[in-house]
């Protein structure tokens, strides 16, 4: 069924074969909440704190309004990590960077030295391929040692790109 005639609103993990003629055999299809869609639902898409969210579901009230639009993420790594290295965020994009492995000591942001993921990135737009370019926009920005991100989450021309799925998804009218 797609989504749109059974009024689906929630999580999608979506993964598949798209071969020739529409078709479209489905490997995995499920409502799966990874790591990143934590902070994507609540740095980027929740028009409440997450924790203001969490609370009412915990008294039995359901009330998650969302933003219309795509929430996209970066994760920022240090394969050279190393517990006490300085970890710079602009005020700019402080909400839209969540920490993974650091600490804050004196006012400064460090690693933790726990692992290569410092953090993850987010940002929002009314459509995926923008949304990605923010995220890498402000991954860039966020400042560590031996930091790499990836920098061809946008593209079109990698074939299972978001853009590139996402746009088959509608060409197929499953979207």
């Amino acid at each position: 069924a797609k989504m749109k005639e059974i009024n689906y609103t929630g999580f999608m993990d979506c993964n598949c074969i798209i071969a020739d003629y529409n078709e479209v055999w489905f490997l995995e299809f499920c409502g799966r909440f990874g790591y990143n869609s934590h902070p994507n639902l609540s740095l980027n898409l929740l028009e409440r704190p997450i924790l203001e969210v969490v609370c009412d579901m915990v008294e039995g009230r359901f009330d998650t309004r969302v933003k219309i639009g795509f929430g996209a993420s970066v994760n920022v790594n240090n394969d050279h990590y190393k517990m006490g290295l300085p970890i710079t965020v602009p005020e700019l994009i402080g909400n839209k960077f969540h920490l993974f492995d650091g600490y804050l000591e004196d006012d400064q942001l460090l690693m933790g030295g726990f692992g290569k993921e410092i953090g993850i990135v987010c940002d929002y737009s009314y459509t995926p391929k923008d949304a990605l370019v923010g995220a890498m926009n402000n991954a860039s920005r966020v400042i560590f040692s031996n930091r790499y991100y990836r920098t061809d989450c946008d593209s079109m021309e990698i074939r299972n790109s978001v853009p590139q799925r996402f746009r088959a998804l509608q060409a197929m009218d499953i979207l």
